[in-house]
């Protein structure tokens, strides 16, 4: 008699291990599945950012003569150095320092006679990549500026 409870003991200690290993393989499983969706939520969040920006810059160009002077008045933020514009984000994409900046975005812009061109980039200084980029080309107003000052 004392056997057969000793067996079942046993048994009920192997079901247990069982039990746990599989609650710990599907836990595991879980958080890695958390973790993805939480930087997937991160990427589409400074995707949705970046094309905001880059929207409001061609906004901005379009609506503008492309000189620093409206540019400045339409994006306080942005810079202008060697025929492009410049403007630093830090992580919570507000407008900062270059030294403080984890985001970029850069414009460099030709104006001619008759079209305003720029190609926009935004790039994620930490992870060295491009979020977003653009090509924008439009017509100028008559009467307008050849160039930048």
């Amino acid at each position: 008699m004392r056997k057969s409870g000793q067996t079942r003991s046993s048994l009920f200690l192997i079901e247990f291990i069982i039990v746990l290993f599989f609650f710990m393989l599907v836990c595991t499983v879980c958080l890695r599945l958390f973790s993805l969706a939480e930087l997937t939520s991160r990427e589409s969040k400074n995707l949705s950012i970046a094309q905001n920006l880059a929207q409001s810059f061609a906004e901005a160009l379009k609506g503008s003569d492309g000189s620093p002077e409206e540019m400045a008045l339409l994006l306080p933020e942005l810079t202008f150095s060697k025929g492009e514009y410049l403007s630093w984000y830090d992580s919570g994409w507000q407008p900062c320092s270059q030294e403080e900046a984890v985001y970029s975005l850069e414009a460099p812009i030709e104006i001619s006679h008759s079209l305003k061109t720029a190609s926009l980039t935004i790039r994620d200084l930490e992870q060295e990549e491009d979020l977003f980029q653009l090509s924008l080309t439009f017509y100028n107003h008559p009467g307008k500026e050849d160039s930048p000052s």
